[in-house]
């Protein structure tokens, strides 16, 4: 089971996307509803990997994603971003997605 972690929570309990800009305005006539497209991000990315922690931050067609893994564990980074773009590929290809910030972590790289 995967465990999902709601972006709020997340932010409120620890640092994981501190470069991410937060209350900026988010135009829903060009992007669509940004909670529907997070959440869909976020079960791609559970679905791809079981067990992880994930976190999911839009700002328009921007996505900033964190994902701990244990499947991480001695694998490159560029395999890694690799995994996490072919979970949300379609979204990428249709527009929707423009630019996607990846944080691809094993457990033991958290920081204590």
């Amino acid at each position: 089971m995967c465990e999902i972690i709601p972006l709020c929570v997340l932010a409120a309990a620890t640092s994981l996307l501190p470069n991410f800009p937060q209350g900026l305005f988010y135009n829903e006539r060009l992007y669509g509803d940004r909670e529907a497209m997070i959440d869909e991000v976020r079960a791609r990315l559970a679905d791809a990997f079981e067990d992880a922690q994930i976190a999911v931050a839009a700002q328009g067609n921007r996505v900033e994603v964190r994902v701990v893994a244990s499947q991480f564990k001695g694998v490159s980074r560029v395999k890694r971003q690799q995994a996490v773009y072919a979970a949300i590929r379609e979204w990428i290809a249709s527009g929707a997605i423009h630019a996607v910030t990846i944080k691809a972590l094993a457990p033991d790289e958290l920081e204590p």
